[in-house]
């Protein structure tokens, strides 16, 4: 989970204090792990509860919010889909989560076979290759 921020008015703050401030207004999803997050990290600021079916960016890009709780492993797309108001101004995630796939308790050989397969794929290069190309890259915005 990253913060997303507007360019004109939380361009100059470069950390977690600079956001945490009564005057900042964050944007969350509500009833989210976003919610809980900005909560715990910036006590002091505004939140600004969304409901799922709105664009969490769209206060921030429409000067109404300093910055935004986004889910994504690359920020940096986020960020280059208007590249003239937003900035990530925080260069660690504010939180990391890790996935997972349920296997059918007891199916010892379809857990082997994944494991087997990330294995082969991790030491071989390809999931890396995978990662730089879905996650590094400007494929999503076109530039």
């Amino acid at each position: 989970m990253h913060l997303i921020a507007s360019k004109s008015l939380a361009g100059t703050k470069t950390s977690v204090a600079d956001f945490n401030t009564p005057d900042v207004r964050l944007v969350v999803m509500a009833g989210t792990s976003q919610e809980g997050i900005a909560a715990r990290t910036f006590p002091k600021a505004t939140l600004v509860k969304v409901q799922a079916d709105a664009d969490p960016l769209a206060p921030v890009l429409e000067g109404k919010a300093h910055g935004v709780l986004v889910t994504t492993p690359s920020p940096q797309l986020v960020v280059r889909q208007a590249p003239d108001r937003l900035v990530q101004p925080l260069e660690q995630p504010l939180q990391v989560t890790r996935s997972a796939m349920a296997v059918r308790k007891g199916d010892a050989d379809f857990l082997n076979f994944l494991n087997s397969w990330l294995a082969f794929h991790h030491e071989g290069g390809w999931l890396d290759e995978r990662k730089r190309h879905w996650l590094g890259t400007d494929w999503l915005t076109g530039m």
